[in-house]
């Protein structure tokens, strides 16, 4: 492309800017979407760490995980948005869809440089870009890592394609590991890059020596180090699934999931944010895993034998595989045995797949028009169709309640809890208390030791008044997660509201024991300490939650309030300016009171 003629450049340029119109006119629905009741508040809503774009910040985002995760790059894009717009959901969708847009041209300089063929490259940019398996990644504003480690994982295989292709100039190779490292800092699925350079390799022919190896080893390094944080990070938070541990059962799941993406990449029906999976003992006694394994293989042998005429099954075939092996359950890191998000890398493989046969059509239809004519309907219809069913898919994303009635609609008789319980958050947010614990009931009769739904449906029977059934609610996920610190936390509020402080207390101390810098326990029960009179504990207790969060403008109230009854105004005077400043709203009748208590001291 560099040395293209004028007319070439025309060509580029024409190219690209079909490419940017129509992806963006296919997603543009999604910028009138919210945010959602699934990771958003957590990533985004609820994250303390993004709202304020400090050296603080940006230290602890690359030296600490989040959410089970390390995405420190990913965390520094919403640092960046929320000092500007706050939580504006507009400037987050402008932003996770301008890095797909850019992903979209990336795909097409990428193939070109594969191919050295303009159409195979348009073709499979264009299908990139419009696919609706692809709105999940691009319109969930939690999931911008994958946009994100996209961006990078495409340049880096861009930089060392130009390191292959001339003469291996170390610049380029240079360039291609230090945006692998800026990928892996976004999402660490990335750390597949390095088969896919010795795919790369294998592709073009490349002369296999001992350069080849050594040159990898940066690469192997970087991969090693990321990989162990990954599965150190899940463990920590333990996030790592138990549900599948024999070797035949995760080999039936893989089986399953790659013919479960090759299906939705053709026909991309009856999507969702969440899909059916129950845990069975021997997975090969179900037909669709057997099937999946059997048509899996035959699949394998056929990519095989086209080895014999060209390069090009294999190559896309192994780069679907190989991108999307880290989510094959091998290592199961999440609880979704197959998501649409998975695919947003991966599916590059097969769309190149696509291209080359549409390619071969092309070619052979040379000699006649009706041929071709087909061919050039049949691409057109293939876009025109992803195209539409992207754009409704956009809108299934626009609030909660439209994303998980969607799920429910269409997997409602199958084992999918998660839905209910989302739903439920949702309907909770918007303060229908009574269709949220309607949702959770839903959710624990699908899945009985389900400790996260008995703890919403507890808080919901909290906010109704029904303290019994709160308490009973919090003390059931308790037993079914004993370090449930937030069920511990609300239990002893619970406690606290009937004036049972002994339990009340007693909770508390459970909930800061599991987790140390629970600032809101330690609020809780320096509240309880002051309605017993117990102002020095209380004081003690309120220390400790400034100590854990510094900025808790409710800490410093509280300990205000609670010196003014020790009669120690100088120091309550200190807290409630303090509180003041971080902008807490002082009663009146009680700043009043202070003053005239401090100068009738003096």
């Amino acid at each position: 492309m560099i040395n293209a003629s004028y007319k070439d450049k025309l060509k580029i340029i024409a190219t690209v800017s079909l490419i940017l119109v129509i992806v963006f006119a296919v997603f543009s629905p999604c910028l009138k979407n919210g945010f959602v009741s699934w990771d958003d508040n957590k990533y985004v809503l609820e994250n303390p760490t993004i709202n304020s774009l400090s050296l603080k910040n940006i230290k602890s985002a690359f030296t600490s995980f989040f959410v089970a995760t390390y995405q420190p790059l990913t965390n520094l894009t919403y640092m960046l948005e929320y000092r500007f717009v706050k939580f504006n959901p507009l400037v987050y969708h402008c932003t996770s869809l301008g890095l797909h847009l850019c992903n979209c041209l990336l795909v097409l300089w990428m193939i070109f440089l594969i191919s050295d063929n303009f159409f195979t490259a348009f073709v499979t940019a264009i299908l990139f870009g419009v696919h609706p398996l692809h709105v999940e990644s691009v319109v969930w504003i939690s999931e911008r890592k994958d946009v994100l480690y996209a961006l990078f994982f495409l340049g880096s295989i861009i930089g060392y394609l130009y390191y292959l292709r001339s003469n291996l100039r170390m610049k380029y190779y240079f360039l291609s590991l230090f945006l692998f490292f800026l990928s892996l800092l976004s999402k660490t699925m990335s750390v597949t890059l390095l088969i896919i350079l010795f795919l790369l390799d294998f592709y073009t022919n490349r002369k296999w020596d001992r350069r080849v190896l050594v040159e990898k080893i940066p690469f192997f390094v970087l991969s090693l180090i990321f990989g162990t944080i990954a599965i150190f990070a899940q463990a920590q938070f333990d996030s790592i699934r138990q549900e599948i541990p024999s070797l035949v059962n995760k080999i039936g799941i893989a089986s399953y999931s790659v013919i479960f993406y090759l299906n939705k990449l053709f026909i991309p029906t009856r999507l969702s944010c969440l899909y059916p999976f129950s845990p069975i003992k021997n997975i090969f006694l179900q037909p669709v895993y057997l099937y999946s394994f059997l048509a899996l293989i035959a699949l394998i042998i056929g990519v095989i034998i086209s080895g014999r005429y060209s390069k090009k099954i294999i190559f896309g075939s192994a780069f679907f595989l190989i991108t999307i092996s880290p989510v094959l359950q091998f290592i199961p890191f999440s609880k979704a045995i197959v998501a649409d998000r998975y695919t947003y890398v991966a599916s590059i493989g097969i769309f190149f797949i696509i291209a080359v046969f549409f390619l071969w059509a092309r070619n052979k239809s040379a000699g006649s028009y009706y041929i071709k004519f087909i061919t050039a309907a049949t691409l057109i219809l293939v876009i025109f169709n992803f195209a539409s069913l992207t754009r409704d898919r956009c809108k299934i994303w626009q609030n909660s309640y439209t994303l998980w009635d969607d799920v429910i609609n269409k997997y409602a008789d199958e084992y999918i809890p998660d839905a209910y319980l989302s739903r439920g958050v949702a309907n909770e947010q918007k303060g229908n208390l009574p269709q949220a614990i309607s949702d959770y009931t839903k959710a624990i009769k699908i899945k009985a030791n389900y400790a996260e739904a008995y703890y919403n449906r507890g808080f919901a029977y909290y906010q109704q008044g029904n303290l019994t059934q709160a308490i009973s609610d919090y003390v059931k996920a308790i037993e079914i997660d004993h370090n449930y610190a937030k069920a511990c936390n609300n239990l002893g509020v619970a406690y606290d509201r009937l004036a049972n402080y002994a339990q009340a207390i007693l909770n508390f101390n459970r909930a800061i024991e599991i987790n140390p810098y629970f600032t809101e326990a330690y609020n809780n029960r320096g509240n309880t300490f002051s309605k017993q009179g117990n102002l020095s504990q209380a004081i003690s207790s309120y220390s400790k939650a400034i100590l854990s969060n510094p900025n808790d403008t409710m800490a410093y109230y509280n300990r205000g309030v609670a010196y003014f009854a020790a009669k120690e105004y100088g120091q309550a005077w200190l807290d409630v300016h303090k509180a003041e400043a971080l902008g807490s709203i002082v009663n009146s009748e009680f700043l009043k009171a202070l003053k005239k208590a401090m100068g009738d001291v003096i």
